[in-house]
């Protein structure tokens, strides 16, 4: 995706980025990454553009674009559908 660019030095390895975020609260009553939950992660809904819709603030992801296909976001939601597992153990 279009993370690691502004992310990578915040998180260290990127790749274990996604161990790191699950069950991180960014906004009360929604996780920013609940695993087998997409409308219940707060990453999909700043990804979708959605964020603001569910108590979020600030832009969408990635900040100023561009910002991800559809493609992407169904490849996001899949992930997130499969239970975010770390990425290297990710199957499509």
């Amino acid at each position: 995706m279009q993370c690691a660019g502004c992310h990578g030095d915040t998180y260290g390895v990127f790749s274990d980025v996604p161990t790191q975020l699950l069950n991180v609260a960014r906004i009360p009553g929604l996780r920013f990454v609940e695993p087998f939950d997409p409308q219940g992660s707060y990453l999909w809904h700043k990804l979708a553009g959605t964020h603001r819709e569910v108590g979020g603030t600030g832009g969408r992801m990635p900040q100023g674009g561009p910002f991800l296909t559809e493609a992407e976001l169904d490849l996001m939601e899949l992930w997130i559908l499969q239970g975010a597992a770390p990425l290297d153990e990710f199957v499509d």
